[in-house]
């Protein structure tokens, strides 16, 4: 193997590493965003368990948020 092609294996490797690693942080955003909504729902008599499921979804929209950014800059 000459050494142009590792480089450009490398480049490729690195490539799909980081758009899974965005895909996961998008996906635990929409995850926690569904929790806290299930815990709302789940839960609505319950005032302890609502302000969970709102500090939940807030995480999950935080975490989204944190990821858009990051991918701009």
């Amino acid at each position: 193997m000459s050494l142009k092609s590792i480089k450009d294996y490398e480049e490729q490797r690195n490539k799909r590493l980081v758009g899974m690693r965005s895909l996961l942080v998008y996906a635990m955003g929409l995850l926690f965003v569904l929790l806290g909504a299930f815990v709302i729902y789940r839960y609505k008599a319950d005032t302890t368990y609502t302000v969970l499921g709102v500090v939940i979804v807030l995480y999950g929209v935080w975490r989204t948020y944190k990821a858009l950014k990051g991918r701009r800059n």
